[in-house]
């Protein structure tokens, strides 16, 4: 059935990536990031690892340090069938090799013959079948056959083999459907689903699951209601779906020479390991009409020399002689999944033993492989990243290297959203910042922020940053600036500054220019805090009847009281250079020109086994529903910068469609989509953008970021003068109109 058929499908779209590694890659690398792909699907596509007790995490560590050292093919695959042997799964398996044949004059060829009443159809030699299928060989001989007929036993036991698969079913469902008795159901595959990553920091409503098909049916030419049907195969075969489907309805026996064990028609696929050795796995449970699961079997036979067992006992029950007696009971429905996709990563401590790095690799790629919207988006193509990547995770000495490691492959996403976490992370970078906060303006670090405390060391804004803890910051940004990625320049050097200025709790030193000499201030570091770029009245009015909010602060409660008090003003200037309080779904509504308007367009990864790959699943956002009127009808605009990212963002797109906002300011992060995280051995962890957000009208935002219609910077000699020059041009702006 369909087995065969995502065989031919499957291998292409999941191995074909292998051809990008360049040839200068090292064999034991190919080896090992083969068995890092194959490690990511079937953790992610399995089904049976949603539900099951089994460790195929722990299996793959243990074959690491085998299919690294592995010398040859031989070695290679007796560390292919360990891995796969703790699944127990029939269908995940070293794939044997089974050379295609071919025809010849003593083969036996797709033919038919009458046994007294029962029609035999042998399609043994499958390397015939298609051939057979195009010219209907003797076609109206078979037809004549199938008319004087009601029983039928198809031999599928394959003699001859074919390259191409697939063609035994086709042969089937043509002479089944001249001979059916009625509509016949077929089972079909349950395969996993995830739409998105689910993880416990994730906060787009991500979920994972099982996809049920609707069984397809056949319909007969002509009814034969008193039709009956036999299959006879091997064990190790796929049966077609029809003789499943007959099956069930009790039309049909499954007769299966030598152990069934391995029957079982769902679908799966191939990976290449190399060499020559391949694995094959499981995709899918087969599932009946009535939630059943399968195969079921009707009678499992020994051979026996010189006497084909299998065929009499097909011919006994047809025959009615050997029938099962009473109703057959329908067995329970499968499980639904139980288990995380993103389940806690072994490891133990900070700096995990070799396999585990090596593990790390692989859960990382595979999980940013399927589950990260944007790497078209991206500088560097993410196929090859494992290949890259993977000889420093195996070289890093320590925590700190390891973490290094985790970091510069994850910065290859252009993501703001992506950032590492756990105790190697804060031991390179460490977790605690000074108190102020700083900016890159000008080309030059800037303190923009000052607390009291580096207030009274002498601290002042408009101070630029030169050195910090004695080590010049350029160097320390240069050394910074592989394991940060980000997904706007600017916002790439803000992230890099805000990590340059971490250290460890207690003192540190800051090397400060006020523009005529330098001087070094001592300054306590605390726990990283996220920071306030603003102080005074979080709602006021500003001269020439304008009003001001400063979303950074605002509460989602406050909303309504804010708009109340500036109602009368003749605009608004919404201040969203930082990062907002769950305001905007609050605040669009009370400004809708249109109620209920589409404000954003969501693409979520929908990850599913049998389209090979990641596709989408997309939603149009609207504004919540609000008052028939807007509240609020004057001009509104926002000020933005590399700080408005994410939720800041969405804000944007909130308020641009409700009342048609004005931005001012310089591009926005360009990072938004709800953030999820996988989770690695060693504690660590890395957050990633789940989802694809666009504008409502298309527009890319990911590495965009929003582009204001008045783009405005701010100078150094504009903070040092204390001048606010980006809410002052939405002043002019509001005033002029340009």
């Amino acid at each position: 059935m369909a087995r065969r058929a995502i065989r031919l499908l499957l291998p292409l779209l999941l191995v074909l990536p292998h051809a990008a590694f360049a040839d200068e890659v090292p064999a034991r690398t190919r080896r090992l990031v083969a068995l890092g792909r194959l490690w990511g699907q079937v953790r992610i596509f399995h089904p049976w690892l949603a539900y099951r007790d089994l460790d195929w995490d722990g299996a793959v560590l243990a074959a690491i340090p085998r299919v690294a050292a592995a010398r040859g093919a031989a070695e290679l695959a007796a560390a292919a069938r360990d891995l796969v042997a703790p699944l127990g799964d029939p269908l995940t398996r070293l794939a044997p090799a089974r050379t295609p044949g071919a025809p010849s004059a003593t083969d036996p060829q797709p033919h038919f013959r009458a046994d007294g009443d029962v029609l035999v159809v042998s399609l043994t030699n499958h390397a015939d079948l298609l051939q057979a299928l195009m010219t209907q060989r003797d076609p109206g001989a078979l037809v004549a056959a199938i008319g004087k007929h009601a029983r039928v036993v198809f031999d599928l036991r394959e003699r001859v083999l074919a390259p191409q698969s697939g063609m035994a079913s086709a042969y089937v469902d043509w002479i089944g459907l001249r001979m059916l008795p009625a509509r016949v159901a077929l089972p079909v595959d349950r395969v996993r689903e995830h739409h998105g990553f689910p993880s416990p920091a994730s906060s787009g409503g991500y979920s994972t699951g099982f996809r049920v098909s609707t069984p397809p049916a056949l319909a007969p030419l002509a009814p034969r209601p008193d039709a009956r049907f036999a299959f006879v195969v091997e064990g190790h075969q796929p049966l077609p779906a029809l003789a499943l489907g007959l099956e069930h309805a009790g039309l049909a026996a499954i007769v299966v020479e030598g152990s069934a064990r391995n029957l079982d028609t769902s679908a799966t696929t191939l990976v290449d390991l190399g060499e020559g050795v391949r694995v094959e796995y499981r995709l899918g449970e087969l599932v009946y009409p009535d939630g059943g699961a399968g195969p079921r079997v009707t009678r499992e036979v020994t051979p026996r020399a010189g006497k084909d067992v299998a065929m009499e006992a097909a011919l006994r029950w047809l025959r009615g002689k050997d029938r099962d007696k009473g109703a057959r009971k329908a067995p329970a429905p499968l499980p639904m999944p139980t288990r995380p996709l993103d389940e806690p990563a072994a490891g133990g401590p900070a700096y995990p033993d070799l396999p585990h790095r090596i593990f790390a690799a692989f859960r990382l790629w595979s999980v940013l492989h399927y589950f990260f919207p944007y790497h078209r988006y991206t500088d560097r193509a993410w196929d090859d990243a494992l290949a890259r990547h993977l000889p420093a995770f195996e070289a890093a000495r320590d925590a700190r290297e390891y973490a290094a490691a985790v970091a510069r492959m994850a910065a290859e996403l252009d993501d703001g959203h992506v950032g590492v976490a756990g105790p190697g992370w804060r031991e390179l970078v460490g977790g605690a910042a000074p108190p102020l906060s700083a900016r890159m303006i000008d080309g030059r670090a800037v303190v923009v922020t000052v607390e009291p405390a580096a207030a009274a060391a002498g601290v002042r804004v408009g101070d630029v940053i030169e050195r910090i803890d004695g080590e010049p910051l350029a160097a320390r940004m240069a050394r910074l600036r592989p394991l940060l990625g980000a997904s706007t320049p600017d916002a790439r050097a803000l992230r890099i500054l805000r990590n340059a200025l971490l250290g460890p709790e207690g003192q540190g030193s800051l090397t400060l220019s006020d523009g005529k000499a330098s001087r070094e201030v001592r300054l306590a570091r605390a726990p990283l805090k996220y920071p306030v770029w603003r102080d005074g009245e979080v709602v006021r009015l500003l001269p020439g009847n304008v009003g001001y909010v400063d979303l950074d602060r605002l509460e989602a409660a406050a909303v309504p009281a804010a708009l109340q008090r500036l109602k009368a003003t003749r605009a608004i200037v919404f201040d969203m250079r930082g990062y907002p309080h769950q305001t905007a779904w609050a605040l669009a509504p009370l400004l809708a020109r249109k109620p209920g308007a589409p404000a954003a367009q969501f693409l979520q990864p929908l990850v599913h086994p049998h389209q090979g790959a990641t596709t989408w699943t997309g939603f149009l956002q609207t504004i919540p529903p609000g008052p028939p009127s807007p509240v609020y009808t004057g001009k509104t605009v926002m000020l933005v910068d590399e700080r408005t990212q994410s939720q800041a963002e969405h804000t944007g797109l909130f308020l641009e469609a409700a009342a048609g906002t004005v931005f001012v300011g310089s591009p926005s992060s360009g990072a938004n989509g709800d953030v999820t995280s996988v989770s690695l051995p060693g504690g660590l962890s890395v957050s990633f953008t789940g989802q694809e957000v666009k504008f409502v009208d298309g527009r890319q935002l990911q590495r965009r970021g929003i582009q204001p219609q008045v783009p405005v910077r701010p100078t150094l000699a504009g903070v040092r003068a204390g001048k606010d020059e980006v809410l002052a041009r939405a002043l002019e702006y509001l005033d002029k109109g340009k």
